[in-house]
C-alpha cells in the first residue's frame, strides 16, 4: 500500500487489507498500515520483501506504523495498545498543525501547496495548469495584465475533472459571495444578464420587441453635452434623414443640408439675374423720363414728378390740354 492517496471524503477508506473507520463529520484521514483488534496488516513498502507483517493490534487499540515519519496519522496508541517509536501528539496538536499551515521535515502534509492538487482520486481529476497563470479578462478579451493575486493565481490549481478526457463536474451548493477573489453562482450570472437586458442604470436602452433604441427615457433632463474631456466637440455619424416639416424634432443631416444648401444656391443665382434685369429696367425708365421730360419742354421733369409750365397769351398752364383750350 502506498503512503500517498488521492483524498476521498467518505464514511470509509479501504487500506489494502485493512479498513480505516472515519467518524461522522470528521475530516479526511490518511493513514498507513493501520492495524486494529488483533489483526495483522502485511506493506509492499520494503522492495527487498515481498510484505513486511505490522504489529498486531489489541482490543480497543489502533496502531500504526510506516517506514518513514511523512504520514497523515504521526503516532495513536489506545487502550492498551503499543506506542510505537516515533513523535506521539494529541489530537489537539494535529488540529493546530492542519489549522496553522505548519510543515514537519521539509513537507507539508496539512497547509496549501503551489503544486497541483487532485482533489478527487481514481484518476478521474487531473490538475494541469500551473500557478502564477493570468486570468482571462473580458474587457481585453484575453489574459489579464493585472498582476495582482486577484486576477493571477499563487497557488497551484484545485483540479475537480480531467478536461483533457472530457471529465468535468458540477460543483453544486455554492451561495453568492463578495469579496474579488470568491466564486459567483448562478444566481449572480441571471442577475447580471437581467440587468443587462433592463438596461440597468443606462440612459441608453433598446425595446426588446420593436428594436427601439431611447436615451434618458426615464430621468429628467433637457440636454445632452456629448464633449469630450479635453473639452472638444465631437461628431455624430450614422444620423439618418429626419423629417423636414411644421411641427417635426427629427434631426436632419449633412446630405439633407446639402441639398438645401444647392438650392439656395441656384435661388440666389435666380435672385442676381432678376436684380440685374431691375437695374436694366431702371436705367430704361430714367432714359424714358429724360426723353419724355425733353419732349414736354416747359421745364418738365418727370423723374422728380415736377410738371411742365406753358405761357400762353400771358397765362400759365401746367399741362398741354389746358395751354391749347
Amino acid at each position: 500500500m502506498k503512503k500517498k492517496s488521492t483524498q476521498n471524503i467518505i464514511k470509509t477508506v479501504s487500506l489494502g487489507a485493512a479498513v480505516s473507520a472515519l467518524l461522522s463529520s470528521t475530516s479526511p484521514v490518511f493513514s498507513a498500515n493501520v492495524a486494529i483488534t488483533g489483526a495483522t496488516i502485511y506493506s509492499s513498502n520494503d522492495p527487498a520483501s515481498a510484505y513486511i507483517a505490522y504489529i498486531k493490534g489489541s482490543h480497543g487499540s489502533i496502531v500504526l506504523n510506516g517506514d518513514n515519519d511523512y504520514c497523515g496519522v504521526d503516532n495513536v496508541a489506545g487502550r492498551g495498545g503499543a506506542q510505537k517509536p516515533g513523535t506521539a501528539i494529541t489530537a489537539e496538536e494535529q488540529y493546530e498543525r492542519f489549522i496553522n499551515n505548519e510543515t514537519f521535515s521539509g513537507r507539508n502534509p496539512y497547509g496549501s501547496s503551489t503544486k497541483k492538487v487532485n482533489w478527487t482520486g481514481g484518476g478521474n481529476s487531473v490538475a494541469v495548469t500551473s500557478y502564477g497563470i493570468a486570468g482571462y479578462d473580458p474587457r481585453v478579451n484575453g489574459s489579464s495584465a493585472i498582476n495582482d493575486f486577484v486576477w493571477k493565481s499563487t497557488k497551484g490549481v484545485v483540479s475537480v475533472g480531467n478536461p483533457q478526457n472530457g471529465v468535468t463536474r458540477q460543483i453544486v451548493g455554492v451561495a453568492a459571495d463578495t469579496d474579488l477573489s470568491d466564486a459567483v453562482n448562478v444566481a449572480q450570472l441571471q442577475a447580471l444578464r437581467e440587468m443587462i437586458l433592463t438596461g440597468g442604470d443606462s440612459l441608453i436602452q433598446q425595446d426588446g420587441q420593436t428594436g427601439l433604441i431611447t436615451i434618458g427615457r426615464s430621468v429628467n433632463g433637457d440636454t445632452i453635452d456629448i464633449i469630450n474631456n479635453e473639452k472638444q466637440s465631437r461628431k455624430i455619424s450614422g444620423l439618418g434623414g429626419g423629417e423636414v416639416s411644421e411641427h417635426s424634432t427629427e434631426a436632419v443631416n449633412g446630405s439633407q443640408l446639402w441639398e438645401t444648401n444647392g438650392k439656395i444656391s441656384e435661388l440666389e443665382t435666380e435672385i442676381d439675374n432678376i436684380e440685374t434685369n431691375i437695374t436694366q429696367i431702371q436705367a430704361n425708365v430714367t432714359k424714358v423720363a429724360q426723353n419724355t421730360s425733353a419732349y414736354f419742354g416747359g421745364g418738365a421733369d418727370i423723374l422728380n414728378d415736377k410738371a411742365p409750365t406753358y405761357t400762353v397769351n400771358g397765362s400759365k398752364y401746367n399741362d398741354v390740354g389746358s395751354a391749347f383750350e
